[in-house]
């Protein structure tokens, strides 16, 4: 058996090798002589043309990923450039075929009209080395998500954190940079409520500097969205006044005269006083507000409202709390003038050592007085007080005028009451009226000299009217 195989095989040997060596040769031409062509498939990075259109027309890719997606791209060529491109770097395979897209295919008009982002599909194109031919490009586009990007100004908020201690105010705080402008894509912007800084005022009770404080850019709900967003700024500093806050009481004047036949029966404000703040060397310079009321041409009560920022000295401001408006109270009455009897027993006598007699007939002084209707309505003889300086009088025969104390709000609307006294011996004085004499006695008006009476007396001062008394 195996005699007769190695007889086969080696039985017309030559002619055998001599098949072998032509069925070589035919492979041998009709591969690398003729070449024929083969299919194959590579993947590419995907080139981007035009890509700068985006940032000259303030547009942001929302999907950045879909730019670096690898194109697999399916060719026909010979078997020879198969083999080259198979044997390439991969460098070479990316100039011997170039799967790309370009971004002139946009309609940039549609996105600018749009409300929102776009999504736009861009078709892959693919350029082939010589001799190269495409089967199939997968995937044959891709979808990018395209936004405007725009910019807003928008005012930075203080966000108050803590409180300031009692008795002190904190006022407007002023920061270094009160606005910034906010730019992102026109969907983002669109979500911001505020831009605001945190300000921890904790223990603050002086004025205060507070630097690099971060700048946060808030959406409608209270979320923080600042990372979405480039900032002309991203800090600022905030200037926080504290000041002390100081009671000042009010006063009020009436300026001007009412009209003829009437007068101030009463002159208020309310409230008596206001709490104000500054800074310590403003407060330091005033303790209280001057409220001037037009009394001019007045017949009749009147309430009016002050504005007290209109009265307030530089520097200084209304308290939070404090509102700003005060009501002057005025009550304006017709003059009307009663006439009153004084028992002369009633007089009150100055110089009780004084031995003497009163001559004038009588035994009451009649004294008319002027004043609101409403004040001398309610006014009795026993308000008005009558006295009689008697001190350092000669002995003789004097005409001493009597002062005259009224209640406040009423005059005297007769030259002032005199009476006659006999002095038989002068007083002397005990120590009790060793004491200056200090009084005045209300204004009276003098119809002869077409004046008003201002009389004052004073221990050792002569009276004006008793011409016996005067040096």
């Amino acid at each position: 058996m195996i005699k007769r195989i190695v007889s086969g095989i080696f039985s017309d040997f030559y002619w055998k090798l001599l098949a072998g060596a032509l069925a070589f040769l035919l492979w041998f031409v009709g591969t690398y002589m003729f070449n024929p062509t083969q299919n194959s498939s590579v993947n590419i990075a995907l080139e981007h043309h035009n890509i700068e259109i985006l940032a000259n027309e303030n547009l942001y890719l929302l999907n950045p990923d879909a730019l670096v997606e690898l194109i697999h791209v399916g060719v026909r060529a010979p078997r020879n450039d198969l083999d080259m491109l198979t044997a390439a770097s991969a460098a070479r395979q990316a100039q011997m075929i170039v799967p790309s897209v370009d971004f002139r295919a946009i309609d940039l008009a549609a996105i600018m009209a749009a409300d929102g982002p776009q999504t736009v599909r861009l078709d892959v194109s693919v350029n082939l080395y010589t001799g190269f031919e495409h089967i199939f490009i997968r995937p044959s586009f891709i979808e990018v998500e395209l936004d405007v990007i725009t910019n807003q100004v928008f005012s930075v908020e203080p966000n108050v954190v803590g409180d300031v201690d009692s008795g002190l105010e904190l006022r407007a705080i002023r920061l270094a940079n009160n606005a910034v402008t906010v730019t992102g894509t026109r969907t983002n912007v669109a979500r911001v409520e505020k831009v605001q800084v945190t300000v921890d005022i904790w223990g603050i009770n002086y004025d205060a500097e507070l630097p690099n404080l971060r700048l946060e850019v808030l959406d409608f709900a209270g979320n923080d969205i600042t990372d979405y967003f480039q900032l002309s700024v991203t800090e600022t500093t905030a200037i926080v006044p504290v000041w002390p806050i100081v009671t000042w009481p009010i006063e009020i004047v009436g300026v001007g005269y009412p009209a003829a036949g009437f007068a101030v029966e009463e002159i208020d404000i309310e409230p008596r006083q206001i709490s104000v703040t500054g800074a310590a060397t403003n407060l330091n310079a005033y303790d209280y507000i001057l409220v001037e009321v037009d009394l001019d041409g007045r017949s009749e009560s009147f309430v009016e409202r002050i504005d007290l920022n209109d009265l307030l000295p530089t520097g200084v401001f209304l308290a939070t709390d404090q509102e700003s408006g005060v009501a002057a109270i005025v009550g304006i009455e017709p003059i009307i003038e009663r006439v009153f009897s004084i028992p002369q027993d009633d007089i009150r006598v100055f110089g009780m050592g004084v031995i003497y007699d009163v001559i004038t007939t009588g035994l009451n002084i009649t004294v008319r007085v002027s004043g609101p209707s409403t004040q001398l309505d309610l006014m009795q003889a026993g308000d008005i007080t009558l006295e009689l300086d008697l001190r350092n009088r000669a002995i003789g025969v004097h005409t001493v005028t009597l002062m005259v104390d009224l209640p406040e709000g009423t005059i005297l609307a007769q030259n002032p009451p005199t009476l006659q006294v006999q002095i038989h011996e002068p007083a002397v004085l005990d120590a009790e009226e060793d004491e200056p004499y200090d009084h005045y006695y209300w204004d009276g008006y003098d119809d002869d000299y077409d004046s008003y009476y201002e009389p004052q007396y004073e221990d050792g001062e002569y009276n004006e009217y008793d011409e016996d008394s005067m040096p």
